[in-house]
């Protein structure tokens, strides 16, 4: 596939050509359709993955010991509040987005507050499982 150096943009004539010489030339004999089909179906996935590859997010993972599955809950619920209220013209949802998205972060506070008084306390003599703790 040729790309344009100036712009780095593909030239799709040239690649639809490709596509189009490979398929008319080589496919001709097949006797199973399937056969053509995956070859086709490998020469266009190959050029798209080359030229638009695919995108790899990363998924913040919930491993704070603090959060339960209440809390979860309700983020699901602001989650989904949150979805209904990005829309146009919907303004009750987003009073209610903010509602929740409040309680959730009141919720995270006191759990996580909660959280680190016990561990002090479950290790009051022990200074070094204190600090572990903390950090």
């Amino acid at each position: 596939m040729k790309s344009d150096s100036s712009t780095g943009r593909i030239n799709l004539g040239v690649s639809k050509g490709i596509i189009y010489v490979i398929l008319t030339t080589s496919y001709v004999l097949e006797v199973d359709v399937d056969i053509p089909w995956v070859k086709w179906k490998t020469i266009v996935l190959d050029l798209f993955d080359r030229h638009a590859p695919a995108k790899v997010h990363r998924v913040k993972d919930y491993c704070n010991p603090w959060i339960t599955k209440d809390i979860m809950c309700l983020m699901c619920q602001r989650d989904y509040v949150h979805s209904k209220a990005v829309k146009p013209n919907s303004n009750d949802p987003m009073k209610e987005y903010r509602i929740l998205r409040n309680n959730v972060t009141s919720e995270i506070g006191k759990a996580q507050t909660n959280y680190h008084k016990h561990k002090i306390e479950e290790n009051n003599g022990n200074n070094k499982f204190v600090y572990v703790a903390h950090n």
